[in-house]
């Protein structure tokens, strides 16, 4: 008699191992939390914000208690019509003008000309706050006072449509030397002011090679030259700043244009004389499907959660490359740009939107060349229009002035706040093997954090640890526990928040049981869509 064995596959009961090891990755910036924000509000509805006491506190409470402690300022394509001494109502006359020609210029219709905040406005809020800057620099265009009107530093011919025609293009060198000269005035100005223990990082510009209505489309070589006046110019005045600019680098084929464009401001000669005074160049990250073809929320769950663009190790790899190439392998890699949703999706600010933005900063917090990240933004894109909550756009807060809840938190920003709170001190190399799942660790003196994210079904997992004697557990900390997917804290198109729901995102202490002990390892089951933290001590 013969019995057929059938092979034994994996059993319910059989956990998948996470394993911790003591060897480290990187270490996290001492000076300011991990993960800041784009500020991206300056054409908004700051100075209503910051002239009532009781919102201007309750904002800055917010930003603490979230661990944001970096913003870069203005934010994004902002830069390119931001004018750090020039009278408000002088930029908008002339960006209203600008808006005829080309409407997708970013000026909003009820943009008042007292509605923007000073540059000094911004740099004593973050005193206040115990915010650390990273102060843009317009490398797009320059305000010309005698003619009282905003000038582009690339000029270009315009076809019957107003479109510009790229290959017109031309740089008007006379004018980028006095735009340098202007930048190295708002340095002078900062230092004078005594401003420089809150600006971390000066940033030449924005995306030089996006295609932005201001933006000035510079060729590599151009942008590389460009970056050199300005250096020149800067460490004139202060030679101790801490200096970002643009980079891109992507190894995918269809990308090859942007790799020889970074490869060209690497490689320029004038640029290379001042590598020394570069600290970091930047490498913005969307990830984001075609919504047009699909706008349902499974289409928007599967790009959040499965791109494999959120995979960013290879990316930044491959930048490496380019800056080694060019004698810069001593700069860092800041990530200033970043947001794992469509941009104008009605789930963005849904829970699943936050738990793809967490696989993104997860991912950046294990690449050993990512020094800091900067998400994409600090406030509701559209909230300039209108006073209603929207899940449409993408930010961390929503400001809306008339509501008794006038600082309303997305689910992006618990993430943030949990992340800030735990990524510090080393990262540690770590292993998870498991689809949806993903690790990471920290080690902060004898205190290491596992962060478990877990966006499919429950999991059972068995965390292990690798050179390290008996670390003992402490707790855990959690986000997401029987969260629906398509949660959003938010009524859309009312003008009233639902507090209780809100409260679903609050960070739950010790919801996870733990079982087991360091010499066989520890029992967990993580549940279904879910970001928690394991802190262990170590043992003398």
């Amino acid at each position: 008699m013969f019995i057929l064995l059938k092979p034994r596959g994996k059993s319910e009961d059989d956990l998948t191992p996470v394993t911790v090891f003591n060897r480290e990755i990187k270490k996290i910036s001492p000076e300011h939390s991990f993960i800041g924000v784009n500020w991206q509000g300056d054409t908004e509805l700051n100075s209503r914000l910051f002239s009532n006491p009781g919102h201007f506190n309750a904002f800055i409470k917010t930003l603490k208690d979230l661990n944001i402690d970096t913003i870069r300022y203005p934010g994004g394509e902002n830069v390119a019509y931001y004018f750090w001494d020039v009278p408000n109502e002088r930029v908008f006359r002339y960006l209203k003008q600008l808006k005829k020609q080309n409407p997708k210029i970013l000026y909003r219709n009820s943009i008042k000309k007292n509605d923007r905040i000073t540059f000094g406005e911004f740099l004593d809020f973050c005193k206040k706050a115990g915010i650390k800057a990273t102060i843009q620099l317009n490398t797009h265009t320059y305000f010309d006072r005698e003619k009282n009107a905003i000038v582009p530093l690339k000029e270009y011919q315009r076809g019957i449509s107003g479109k510009r025609i790229r290959k017109t293009g031309k740089v008007n060198w006379q004018l980028v030397d006095k735009a340098a000269k202007y930048a190295a005035q708002q340095v002078k100005w900062a230092k004078k002011n005594n401003y420089s223990d809150v600006i971390a990082y000066w940033e030449l510009g924005n995306e030089e090679m996006g295609s932005a209505p201001l933006n000035s489309i510079y060729t590599g070589n151009e942008y590389g030259e460009l970056a050199a006046r300005y250096i020149k110019e800067i460490i004139k005045v202060d030679p101790s700043v801490r200096i970002i600019r643009t980079g891109a680098a992507n190894p995918v084929k269809k990308a090859r244009h942007i790799n020889e464009w970074s490869r060209a401001v690497s490689n320029n000669a004038s640029l290379q004389e001042y590598n020394n005074f570069i600290f970091a160049v930047t490498n913005h990250f969307y990830v984001y499907g075609d919504s047009g073809k699909d706008s349902s929320f499974g289409a928007f769950r599967d790009n959040a959660l499965y791109n494999p663009k959120l995979d960013v190790s290879k990316r930044l790899d491959f930048h490496k490359t380019i800056l080694d190439e060019a004698n810069l392998g001593r700069a860092v890699i800041f990530v200033n740009e970043f947001n794992a949703s469509y941009f104008d999706s009605l789930y963005c600010h849904s829970w699943i939107g936050a738990i793809g933005n967490a696989h993104l900063m997860l991912n950046c917090a294990n690449s050993p060349l990512c020094y800091h990240m900067d998400y994409f933004n600090l406030f509701h894109h559209y909230f300039i229009i209108n006073n209603v909550y929207s899940n449409k756009g993408f930010g961390v807060l929503h400001y809306a002035y008339n509501s008794s809840y006038p600082i309303v938190r997305y689910p992006v920003a618990g993430v943030i706040k949990l992340l800030n709170e735990n990524i510090k001190g080393s990262v540690l190399k770590t292993n998870f093997d498991a689809p949806g799942a993903y690790a990471v660790a920290a080690r902060d003196g004898n205190i290491i954090k596992v962060i478990l994210l877990n966006k499919e079904k429950s999991k059972k997992v068995k965390l292990n640890f690798d050179g390290f004697k008996h670390p003992a557990y402490v707790g855990n900390s959690s986000l997401g526990i029987n969260v629906p997917e398509g949660f959003t804290p938010l009524k859309t198109g009312t003008s009233s928040s639902n507090p209780p729901e809100i409260a679903q995102l609050n960070i739950l202490e010790n919801g996870i049981k733990v079982l087991g002990e360091a010499s066989s390892g520890y029992d967990v089951t993580l549940p279904a869509n879910t970001l928690s933290v394991f802190s262990f001590k170590l043992r003398e």
